[in-house]
């Protein structure tokens, strides 16, 4: 009995530590394009790279990779092109047209369209090396425009002048947007800030707690051996044995007194 309360404990515990292991696991860089649409008198659309933003962080699921044959087809496709000598494609996005906001209420919807406005892609930052060229192109008449790109260098030094992540035991703010470096995870403080842990190297830091890393805090239990739960187990069985045993006497004698007061009256009469 108490192996399998020790199997069931141990379970729950790796289920509700499975989600921690996985925290800032897959930190990279990446690069944010913001790329202006502009809706031209003639019909056409006119594309500008209005800048670069560095990012740090997981930004995996924001990734569009392009795929013909996967869902609905996109309005544009952002082509990476290495440069200058390869002009090797490195990678291909799906985009969106940020142009159309729709609308829904309870008496029907529609589309509002706005002349220009900028649509946000996200690459990875390997994917920049050793340089790049990005190209649109419009699915809907194949023309493909040429984006004025910042150089690799001029990202590095972008990437260089950005907060660094948070060592263990640094403190970090939210509003500063901060992050802990890969393998870290934030306690949360009072004042709005955090600070960066090492969550799971089996050592209760004074920045930890059981409520912010259970794996590390968690209370201590002393361990039972086979031969110990044997004994009581054991020592339990024979206590109840004995228990039965001396109630049944117990009843015995009740019911002994009563029939022999039952036949004592009868007896008188």
């Amino acid at each position: 009995m108490f192996k399998n309360i020790k199997i069931l404990l141990f379970l729950s515990l790796v289920l509700i530590l499975i989600p921690f292991s996985s925290i800032h696991a897959d930190y990279k860089t990446y690069v944010q394009l913001n790329i202006q649409e502009t809706k031209t008198p003639n019909g056409g659309i006119l594309f500008v790279l209005n800048n670069v933003a560095p990012l740090y962080g997981n930004y995996e699921s924001f990734l569009t990779n392009y795929d013909v044959n996967k869902g609905n087809p996109p309005d544009y496709v952002l082509e990476i092109y290495g440069m200058p000598t390869s002009y090797t494609l490195l990678g291909k996005y799906s985009l969106r047209s940020s142009r159309f906001t729709y609308w829904d209420s309870d008496t029907g919807g529609g589309v509002n369209e706005v002349t220009t406005a900028v649509i946000q892609a996200i690459i990875p930052y390997d994917v920049l090396k050793p340089s790049y060229l990005p190209k649109m192109l419009n699915l809907k008449n194949n023309i493909k425009t040429n984006l004025t790109a910042l150089p690799v260098t001029g990202l590095k030094t972008l990437f260089d002048a950005m907060p660094k992540c948070k060592n263990e035991n640094q403190t970090g703010s939210y509003a500063l947007k901060n992050i802990c470096c890969p393998k870290l995870i934030p306690v949360n403080k009072t004042d709005g800030t955090f600070v960066c842990v090492k969550c799971g190297d089996g050592i209760c830091s004074s920045q930890e707690s059981y409520t912010s890393c259970y794996k590390d805090c968690a209370p201590k239990t002393v361990a039972v051996t086979e031969s110990d739960t044997t004994t009581s187990e054991k020592t339990f069985a024979e206590s109840m044995i004995r228990y039965i045993r001396g109630t049944e006497a117990f009843a015995a004698s009740v019911l002994n007194s009563f029939f022999s007061n039952i036949f004592s009256l009868f007896s008188r009469k």
